[in-house]
């Protein structure tokens, strides 16, 4: 049997990847000629997801990578108040971190949506609040776990 707190653990380690993989990847994708560097950005987006945008960009339709991932981000920042209400009604987390997940996933769905109606930055200055309160929840979950009363049990198979 793997306990919550492992569980927890794992979680935590995987958000923080998925941040830096995108991250960086995004960085060199964006800025590197054709080529290696390029290609080694994208991956690194591919690992984190799937997506339309870092096919866009080793096509070159950078266009279609703003596009994409707007749309993408707003998608992820709505359907993340769901996870943010279910966290705080469950108590597993401390509520201040369920709250401030919640405004931090508004706050990133609706930059996104700005920066889709023309509003240039917005959608980077709202990803503020959502991006630290990855992070902290992230560190969280791998400090700390999830509260007692979380009730998880998975087997494990040899």
């Amino acid at each position: 049997m793997i306990n919550a707190r492992r569980i927890a653990r794992r979680i935590g380690t995987l958000m923080l990847a998925a941040f830096l993989f995108y991250g960086i990847g995004s960085s060199l994708a964006t800025t590197a000629s054709p080529g290696a560097l390029l290609t080694t950005g994208v991956a690194m987006m591919l690992l984190n997801s799937v997506a339309v945008g870092a096919i866009a960009l080793l096509v070159g339709v950078s266009g279609a990578n703003f596009l994409a991932y707007n749309i993408a981000m707003a998608g992820l920042g709505i359907g993340s108040l769901f996870f943010c209400v279910a966290l705080y009604r469950s108590s597993l987390v401390p509520r201040f971190l369920a709250v401030w997940g919640f405004v931090g996933y508004a706050s990133f769905a609706a930059g996104c949506f700005l920066e889709l109606a023309g509003v240039a930055g917005a959608g980077l200055v709202s990803t503020v609040p959502g991006g630290l309160f990855e992070i902290f929840f992230a560190i969280w979950l791998i400090a700390r776990g999830l509260g007692s009363t979380a009730a998880i049990t998975v087997t494990a198979r040899a």
